[in-house]
């Protein structure tokens, strides 16, 4: 049943991260949309651990749900792609303030139910 529930709510999460993705498309530069699940989908994740509500549902949600909003594979290839333009700082900022504003949003939900 866990598997069931990881696989419905990852659907969710990946349709969710599909809308968010398309209504803050790319633009100047920075993937908003990417940067944008990561860090709620941190956030939710942290909320999540903090509250403690305990398996399966903590699986079904940290692992179905925020691992199908959050993407770290496009968040990477995106990071590479802008270091091979002629813009490498912003590689920099994004790819280090992006996993910085993630790990924050982390540490904030837990700390907000904890």
């Amino acid at each position: 049943m866990t598997a069931l529930g990881v696989a419905a709510l990852g659907a969710l999460g990946a349709v969710l991260r599909h809308l968010v993705g398309h209504w803050s498309a790319r633009g100047g530069g920075w993937p908003r949309g990417t940067a944008a699940v990561n860090v709620t989908g941190s956030l939710l994740a942290g909320l999540l651990v903090g509250s403690r509500i305990g398996n399966p549902w903590d699986v079904v949600l940290i692992a179905g749900f925020c691992g199908g909003y959050t993407t770290f594979s496009t968040w990477s290839v995106e990071v590479v792609e802008l270091a091979e333009e002629p813009a490498r700082a912003l590689a920099l900022a994004y790819g280090g303030g992006t996993a910085l504003a993630c790990v924050l949003a982390a540490w904030l939900g837990i700390v907000l139910v904890s």
